[in-house]
């Protein structure tokens, strides 16, 4: 089963500096932290910290046993979202029982952010500071919202559905239309046939009358 926690945790003051900036852009982190490999076989957990200036966010896994003599895995397949006013600089990843960390990892995220730049990463990473070389499996998926982009292109799109709620309504009025006009020229059809039909008539009245003189 997935846990899924937001890190939300800020103080008032932090409040006041950002409610004095406009912010154009949310940074969003999206972290999956899957298993452990090689790691003690006790139960650990998983504590995952971020910051920028404004913001500290944190969130920590269930604490999990291992679920292999062998390989001595630990699943926790756990996930989490951050949000940042502010680009965070990296990604920081603590191993930890309940009393002290067992190994930590740390992932820049420039790359993750940056434009044109491929925006996840999933993988095996080692733990540094943990015995054995042990790792733990992550996935960081990164993207970047404009909301006032988005809000504008909203009413963009608002503004074209009202306009085609518009043409939708008037297209049976121009359909009756179309309609009646169909008729009309059906009726001036007719009209002109039987005054074809009248005239060919008495063209051949004429021719007749022509041939007995």
């Amino acid at each position: 089963s997935l846990s899924i926690v937001h890190g939300m945790a800020y103080s008032a003051e932090q409040d006041s500096k950002e409610a004095d900036i406009q912010y154009s852009t949310i940074h969003v982190l999206d972290i999956s932290v899957v298993k452990g490999i090689g790691l003690p076989q006790q139960a650990l957990m998983v504590q995952l910290s971020c910051d920028t200036e404004l913001r500290h966010r944190e969130f920590s896994t269930d604490l999990v046993n291992n679920t292999s003599d062998d390989n001595a895995w630990h699943c926790w397949n756990a996930q989490t979202q951050f949000l940042f006013y502010e680009q965070p600089q990296q990604l920081t990843v603590r191993v930890m029982d309940t009393l002290e960390s067992i190994g930590e990892y740390t992932h820049a995220l420039d790359a993750l952010f940056a434009i044109d730049a491929q925006t996840s990463f999933e993988g095996n990473v080692k733990l540094d500071g943990s015995h054995d070389g042990a790792e733990i499996e992550l996935c960081i998926k990164c993207n970047t919202l404009r909301p006032l982009a988005l809000m504008q292109n909203a009413a963009g799109l608002v503004s074209t559905l009202s306009e085609n709620r518009e043409k939708l309504q008037s297209l049976p009025q121009e359909h009756e239309s179309v309609v009646q006009q169909h008729e009309q020229l059906q009726q001036e059809l007719t009209a002109y046939q039987h005054d074809v039909k009248q005239t060919d008539d008495e063209y051949q009245d004429v021719q007749t009358e022509y041939t007995k003189v």
